[in-house]
């Protein structure tokens, strides 16, 4: 049976607010495969984020920019396919054009993997740029996202008691192992 195969990696910015896009195609039991698309604002771990802005050098150079022009292009998604068993490799970018406020949208060129020495082709380091990227958009569709924390009252600061908090499933909050709390009044012994 095949594995989970990512078609498109990406994340949409809107205001305050990033939400993380993966489509991928998963297998099925009766031998096909099932499509899912997934939008989530639950945050990234910063490896995810930092696999995104690894691709931003590549942009300049598959698409020819001068060294200049492609600073500040951001990567925000990548699409992946393959053909004949080789990967292909589009990336989405934006440049801020400062001058109007705006952002120039484009995509690169598509990039396979070669099939010869002689073809022209995903470069090595890419290549394994977008592999690594794959891992972390793997590892956020399992449930690997950012811890978020909670906002205390100014001026209050975590505490950590070094104690782990009761059980869930025990009213005295006693897991069964160790000396048991002392039963409270009334209760049978």
């Amino acid at each position: 049976m095949d594995r989970i195969k990512f078609t498109k990696i990406g994340l949409k910015q809107k205001g305050d607010t990033t939400t993380v896009v993966l489509h991928f195609t998963e297998p099925t039991d009766a031998g096909g495969s099932q499509l899912h698309d997934i939008e989530c604002k639950d945050a990234p771990l910063d490896s995810f984020l930092e696999a995104m802005r690894n691709l931003d050098i590549f942009v300049g150079l598959l698409c020819g920019f001068p060294k200049d022009y492609a600073e500040g292009c951001k990567v925000h998604t990548v699409s992946l396919g393959s053909k004949g068993g080789k990967t292909a490799v589009i990336l989405s970018a934006s440049k801020p054009l400062e001058e109007l406020g705006k952002s120039f949208n484009f995509n690169t060129p598509r990039f396979m993997e070669a099939a010869e020495e002689t073809d022209a082709s995903i470069p090595d380091d890419l290549l394994q740029a977008v592999n690594h990227l794959v891992e972390e958009a793997n590892r956020y569709r399992i449930g690997e996202r950012s811890q978020v924390s909670m906002d205390l009252p100014e001026g209050e600061e975590p505490v950590d008691d070094g104690e782990a908090p009761p059980a869930a499933d025990s009213e005295d909050g006693w897991d069964g192992e160790g000396e048991a709390p002392p039963a409270a009044e009334g209760d049978p012994e």
